[in-house]
């Protein structure tokens, strides 16, 4: 009596062209993270010196990211997508309503290579006019609970870059960047 083996030579060969396939499926699928937070950036054709220059704009796009968390290897760097932005001389604007579940006065930590302004429900909580290197700045609103709009403009002049966005409550140690639910806020 002869014993077949489940596997010969072509068994073995679809199985590797089917890893293959698998493989190159992988490496061609665009990365993905949960739409949360829209950036709308817009490419200036003149140099940017300031966060109030007059806009010329040159081309605008729109993408989503799941957290304000962009600041890698010196640049505009998402952890998932790589590279966001252009090389140099682009806003970024953010538009974005958030729930606040716990009131009181809040901290947001605003950390930009070059300018920004930010402003809760229109008012403004802190700005930064010109270029500079990455630092963060301590910005303060104070929050009832409900609906509330938060509204952002960066502006990257040359060189490096970044942005990150994080909250907390005033008195508080745990931190979150803006976009990660948590038993303070809601996006």
């Amino acid at each position: 009596m002869i014993m077949r083996t489940w596997w010969n030579k072509n068994t073995v060969l679809t199985l590797l062209l089917a890893l293959v396939a698998l493989a190159i499926v992988v490496r061609i699928t665009p990365p993905y993270v949960p739409k949360v937070v829209e950036l709308t950036l817009v490419k200036n054709k003149e140099a940017i010196r300031r966060i109030d220059q007059e806009r010329e704009v040159d081309f605008q796009r729109t993408l989503w990211v799941d957290r304000l968390d962009l600041s890698r290897k010196n640049q505009l760097r998402h952890t998932k997508l790589g590279q966001i932005g252009y090389a140099d001389n682009f806003f970024v604007d953010i538009d974005h309503p958030f729930e606040v579940l716990v009131p009181g006065e809040y901290r947001f930590l605003i950390g930009s290579d070059d300018g920004f302004i930010a402003k809760v429900d229109g008012r403004e909580i802190c700005r930064f006019n010109r270029d500079r290197g990455y630092r963060k700045q301590s910005c303060r609103a104070r929050l009832d609970e409900g609906e509330h709009r938060f509204e952002l403009t960066y502006f990257q002049g040359g060189g490096h870059a970044g942005l990150t966005v994080e909250y907390r409550l005033k008195d508080g140690t745990q931190a979150y960047f803006f976009g990660e639910d948590s038993e303070l806020m809601r996006f």
